[in-house]
């Protein structure tokens, strides 16, 4: 739901767009990723070394390795800058979207809306809703194969403690799966 409603309900991505998305390897930028690129967009994504080859392998355009590049040297005037991670990426992203670009994030905090208005941006915050269609039209593309969802690992329901510290813990990408017998 919050990869969909960021691109499409709040951003509005349009084929051909140039987006970056912050948090690339994790489970909505992952998803982020592969719905942008099925509309035509051109991704950078940033995050962690570790994760680039899991990430490349979704056909990102242009992966951004977060602890040897800064990704201002790297991106300039793209159209939509997602942010699953948050930080000091908020004020740095705005260097680099060009006038009449959308930044979204997914994260509870409040975006600056002066400098967003300064530099002729949009700033939007999402607070994803489920709905019944959206579920069934990715459920559907899920299960033809169009969008992958990664699990990492699965516990048994009873082990849910064990599954929140494993999360915590794991630089792996993919999805932590409780699972009911």
């Amino acid at each position: 739901m919050a990869a969909w409603q960021s691109l499409f309900d709040l951003a509005q991505l349009q084929s051909g767009e140039r987006v970056l998305i912050h948090g690339v390897a994790g489970n909505v930028g992952s998803l982020s990723v592969q719905f942008a690129k099925d509309k035509g967009a051109y991704v950078y994504g940033t995050d962690i070394p570790e994760k680039a080859t899991f990430i490349q392998g979704l056909g990102i355009d242009r992966f951004i390795n977060t602890q040897e590049e800064r990704f201002e040297d790297i991106v300039e005037n793209v159209t939509i800058v997602l942010d699953y991670v948050g930080g000091d990426f908020l004020e740095r992203s705005y260097t680099v979207l060009k006038p009449g670009g959308r930044y979204v994030t997914s994260l509870v905090m409040e975006t600056p809306q002066e400098e967003a208005h300064r530099r002729g941006i949009r700033s939007l915050g999402l607070a994803s809703q489920p709905r019944a269609d959206l579920l069934a039209q990715v459920a559907e593309q899920i299960d033809a194969g169009k969008l992958k969802v990664f699990v990492n690992r699965t516990f048994p329901l009873d082990e849910v403690e064990a599954a929140m510290e494993y999360r915590l813990k794991t630089t792996e990408p993919g999805k932590v799966v409780l699972t009911i017998s």
